[in-house]
């Protein structure tokens, strides 16, 4: 069975939530243009609010994979991976 998806317009901004250390992991572990993290509303200690799309968010999710085939190790592949699985959270709960 096909989870429930919210239906959304296209190129609705959604609200995606990364700690701080999910930030530091897309600066330091990928080559995601570090503009796509300018904006990021503090809303939380340490927890930053992301307003992105769909497309936006494939987009970085693009990247976190390729970081994470990349790894040295499996420890570092796991820290990548968590950012991974946020972002496809959101991917698994809208569509436009």
């Amino acid at each position: 069975m096909k989870p429930l998806r919210l239906k959304i317009p296209r190129d609705t901004p959604i609200e995606v939530l990364l700690t701080a250390r999910d930030v530091e992991t897309l600066q330091e572990l990928t080559f995601l243009d570090p503009a796509d993290l300018v904006g990021g509303v503090l809303v939380g200690e340490g927890c930053l609010r992301f307003d992105w799309t769909l497309d936006a968010i494939e987009d970085v999710q693009g990247w976190v994979a390729a970081a994470a085939n990349h790894a040295k190790s499996k420890a570092l592949e796991a820290r990548i991976m968590e950012v991974w699985q946020k972002l496809q959270f959101c991917l698994d709960s809208f569509e436009d």
